[in-house]
């Protein structure tokens, strides 16, 4: 990165007065954020005083000091404060970037050096004993805001910053020092000393302090982690590698999200080639002083065993006594060029070829003396080009694998990438050109998230006996199907950074994400405009799914329309359901954690009165199902009477329902708010309605656990991470549980874990597993099967309607038209499985619920052991997606046979369904709900 860019990190350091939130949601006021600070301070200046007058003294040791400054905003740091004679400086603001300790250490080394040669000449000129530099480098989470007046700044405060100075001080001169979180995220890429623990002054506890010493610069480690989940690329890979080493040239490119697994499938392939291939490698970084074609340069130096640190004088004569060999003696035009690449002094016959020279011709000579050499290699053994982080890559750089894509006709070369699908750079345009131009030698292997199954094995192996079952399902569900963020959240708990969710109910606090993972997230969100960043912390305090009106009103509708297209475009967010409201998701719920951990408490209380306000407004006639909720938001906004208000009035509407042990619940809940606003009328009123329940000992989890704003968790019968309420643990029981973090959940207790019948069991779970990861709003969410404390259960999303067995037993059979509305629903979320290759098998009365709005909503997975109702299935064949629409529409007959008339065309639909043989029933769930949904409009418009 250029001065220019440096300049450009420095513009944003002076922050405009944020906005309200009324105006426009989040605003643009304090944050928390993960910061790396470096102190740079020089030493032996004061030596210079007394020889010295005093502007001589400061315009050297400013120059030295602007020097320094220059090389930090190189690499995308900023320039806080200048200390005299050193300088205090930020990477991760204005913009966090996933690699920030990676640019603090470089620019680190790259001021080292700087210093070094400027300080010989200061030495030599006035004869002191020392003129150098010390550093100190350190990361964590701190607070951002602006400060000042006339000329405000933007600042970082935290202990974080503190410790690097105090680092600083604690270096010898020449040296870096660094604390160990980050020593920890720079270990795979430098090389590092330990110092054991450091006296700080001003801390209590000593500190773990690390030396850096330099950047490593070949044998990448790809294979650490396990491959676990990836069998079918795996496979890919070792087809690819066979080939190459058959003589047959191609290009690979990996493409998907940070952490999905790139590297690790690179590190597999290497595994695969051995050691009978040339294996060239280099990454693409944008920062730092990077001269055009660097993953090739790197790829040069690398074979002639070279680092940058290198002096000019050793990489020429090694290039001189290796590249001759490859060219039969006459290796001059490549001397040149390659040469040019790696900055060596050119022969005095090529100096006036290479100065005078066009400079498109130069590119070319460049790129085609490249090209050479790797062919030159393959003639000697196959020759890999790995190039990692594509999507970072500048025009020379693809204009270089453009003609390297060439070489793959014409001998044993395989170009290799991995990429980001980041769509509007040169990579994306260079995907393109490949397979338009080279698809017959061009494949692309896009990386989805990895299974849940996958996901624990892969726990199982990287964090063996550290997680108990709860706190490994809570991983592997946070997670996503993403390696790199389950490995770190693994790691980070192992390490006592987290801790799980169940540990950590307090108010207003999001859980806690590893430093790593919190840079990664961080900086992919600092990625956006700030429309579109803004707009993004305020859905993420309205949750991890949001109706689209709620979120514009909060935000403002200027803010709503100017941030939503970047969101959507850039992934972070997707679109959801339009129908019955248009609603959105983050794409990763650790993204939305990500976001929402950027807000300041006081920033994320006034979101969420904000938020309980709109809800109100908007909602204000369907108040009831969503009262729980409103006492949430307002507890985490300090309003405290009116979360007392809403969770007396949904303890009471439980009271009604005939749910007591809901109302005791919700009650005890309210009470404590009472205590906490000192309210001794509205506690004594509280115990009146709790009556006995009141003088019973709260449970321990709520006595230790919950805070106002939090649901707490009652105890009945714990089942793994879940407390039944209400019933006794009976096989075949459907049971109201409640989750650590108290969201209520449907658990259905399949039998005794000692109960046999193991392969049912098996069978069952494989089941759950593939019609959960089915997304459909006709669907029951939350789908797992598991097993913990001797039973084996269903866990689903809880459904305050209950279910359809439920109302025909207390004979509320639906009308005709509600039969139609549930049929039609039913039969598309049917349709939603058959898409994916899953017959349901077991549809009955009582796999369809109701949510709180009355919607009917189908369990994806049969419940029953008994066999499916179709006539084909009862005969002893394997059921199929016609004996699913045979066993709704047997559902739907009995409803009707019960509300009365129905018309003549609903009785040739579900009898059409119903018929014998499978052929001819309509040919699928939706052409089924088509039918019905005709049907009932024909009959409405008779009438």
């Amino acid at each position: 990165m250029t001065t220019a860019a440096g300049s450009h990190y420095r513009s944003h350091c002076v922050s405009q007065p944020s906005d309200s939130i009324e105006q426009g949601g989040a605003g643009g006021g304090d944050e928390l954020r993960p910061v790396t600070a470096l102190f740079a301070d020089i030493v032996g200046s004061t030596g210079l005083g007394e020889r010295m007058s005093p502007d001589e003294v400061k315009a050297l040791v400013g120059e030295c000091v602007t020097r320094m400054s220059r090389v930090v905003e190189e690499f995308g740091g900023t320039v806080q404060a200048y200390m005299g004679d050193g300088v205090c400086a930020y990477f991760g603001v204005p913009a966090a970037h996933e690699d920030d300790a990676d640019r603090a250490a470089e620019a680190g080394l790259a001021v080292l050096q700087m210093v070094g040669a400027y300080g010989r000449d200061v030495r030599q000129a006035w004869e002191i004993d020392e003129f150098n530099v010390r550093i100190g480098i350190n990361g964590g989470l701190a607070a951002v805001g602006v400060v000042g007046a006339a000329t405000p700044q933007a600042v970082a405060l935290g202990d974080m910053t503190n410790v690097a100075a105090r680092l600083q001080a604690a270096a010898a001169p020449g040296t870096i020092v660094t604390g160990e979180t980050t020593a920890q995220r720079l270990m795979p890429r430098f090389v590092l000393e330990p110092m054991g623990e450091l006296a700080l002054k001003g801390r209590a506890a000593p500190v773990s302090a690390w030396r850096v010493l330099r950047r490593k610069t070949t044998g990448r480690d790809h294979t650490q982690s396990p491959l676990v989940g990836r069998e079918a690329e795996a496979a890919h890979l070792r087809r690819a590698a066979d080939d190459l080493l058959a003589g047959r040239g191609q290009s690979l490119l990996l493409i998907g999200e940070a952490g999905i697994g790139k590297s690790r499938l690179l590190g597999e392939l290497r595994e695969n080639l051995g050691p009978n291939v040339t294996w060239l490698e280099g990454d693409c970084r944008s920062y730092g002083a990077v001269g055009l074609y660097q993953p090739f340069v790197e790829m040069i130096r690398a074979w002639l065993g070279i680092d940058h640190t290198e002096r000019e004088i050793v990489v020429r004569t090694r290039l001189r006594a290796r590249l001759p060999a490859l060219y039969d003696g006459d290796a001059d035009n490549a001397l040149m060029y390659i040469g040019h690449l790696l900055s060596v002094q050119p022969e005095p016959d090529h100096r006036d070829l290479l100065r005078e020279g066009d400079a498109d011709d130069l590119a070319a000579g460049t790129r085609s003396a490249f090209c050479d050499w790797t062919l030159r290699l393959a003639h000697q053994s196959p020759v890999v080009v790995a190039i990692e982080g594509l999507h970072e890559a500048d025009v020379a750089t693809c204009q270089m694998l453009e003609d390297l894509l060439e070489l793959t006709d014409k001998a044993p070369v395989m170009v290799v990438m991995s990429s980001r699908p980041d769509h509007d750079t040169p990579a994306w345009r260079f995907r393109a050109h490949a397979m338009t131009n080279f698809g017959h030698r061009f494949e692309e292997i896009a990386l989805e998230p990895i299974a849940d199954g996958a996901a624990g094995q892969l726990l199982d192996i990287t964090a063996s006996g550290l997680l108990d079952p709860t706190t490994r399902e809570e991983l592997v569900a946070r997670a996503e199907g993403n390696p790199l963020y389950l490995e770190e959240m693994a790691y980070a708990l192992e390490a006592e950074e987290i801790r799980p969710r169940a540990w950590t109910v307090t108010v207003g606090t999001a859980p806690a994400l590893p430093a790593s993972l919190d840079a990664l997230l961080i900086a992919r969100m600092d990625r956006l405009d700030q429309d579109a960043r803004t707009l993004g912390q305020t859905a993420a305090v309205i949750g991890r799914e949001f109706p689209a009106r709620v979120l514009e009103r909060v935000a403002g509708a200027e803010r709503f329309k100017a941030g939503l297209s970047g969101l959507l475009r850039s992934g972070v967010v997707r679109e959801v359901r339009r129908y019955p409201e248009l609603e959105y998701s983050f794409r990763h719920g650790l993204l939305q954690e990500a976001a929402r951990s950027t807000l300041t408490q006081a920033r994320r209380a006034a979101l969420c009165a904000r938020v309980a306000e709109v809800f109100e407004e908007l909602f204000a006639d369907a108040l009831d199902e969503r009262m729980e909720m409103l006492a949430h938001y307002h507890a985490q906004s300090g309003n405290l009477s009116k979360a007392l208000e809403y969770l007396d009035r949904s303890a009471a509407r439980a009271e009604e329902w005939g749910q007591r042990d809901e109302a005791v619940r919700l009650w005890r809940r309210a009470l404590r708010v009472a205590e906490r606003m000192d309210d001794p009328k509205a506690a004594n009123r509280l115990r009146e309605r709790l009556g006995e329940a009141a003088e019973d000992p709260e449970p321990p989890a709520e006595r230790d656990h919950a805070q106002v704003g939090e649901p707490p968790v009652s105890t009945r019968t714990r089942i793994g991470p879940y407390t039944v309420e209400g019933v006794a643990p009976t096989p075949g029981a459907v049971a109201r549980a409640l989750t650590a973090d108290d969201t209520p959940v449907a658990l259905r207790l399949v039998g005794r874990s000692d109960g046999g019948g193991a392969d049912d069991w098996r069978r069952l779970r494989e089941a759950a597993a593939r019609a959960a990861r089915v997304e459909d709003r006709s669907l029951v969410p939350g789908l797992r099967a598991d097993e913990a404390d001797g039973w084996r259960y269903l866990v689903l999303a809880w459904c305050d309607g209950g279910s359809l067995a439920d109302r025909l037993a207390a004979g509320r059979a639906p009308s005709a038209d509600e039969t139609i509305r549930i049929v039609v629903r039913v039969a598309r979320g049917l349709d939603a499985l058959h898409r994916e290759g899953i017959v349901h098998g077991g549809v009955r009365a009582g796999s369809i619920l109701f949510d709180g709005d009355g919607r009917a909503l189908l369990v994806p997975v049969a419940t029953s052991p008994e066999k499916s109702g179709a006539p084909e299935a009862q005969a002893g064949a394997a059921p199929t997606p016609a004996s699913d629409v045979y066993e709704l529409a047997a559902i739907a007959q009995a409803c009707l046979a019960r509300s009365g008339v129905v018309s003549d065309d609903v009785k040739w639909a579900i009898g059409t369904a119903l018929a014998t043989d499978p052929a001819q029933r309509p040919q699928s769930a939706a052409t089924f709900a088509q039918m019905v949904r005709t049907a009932g409009r024909a009959t409405t418009t008779g009438q």
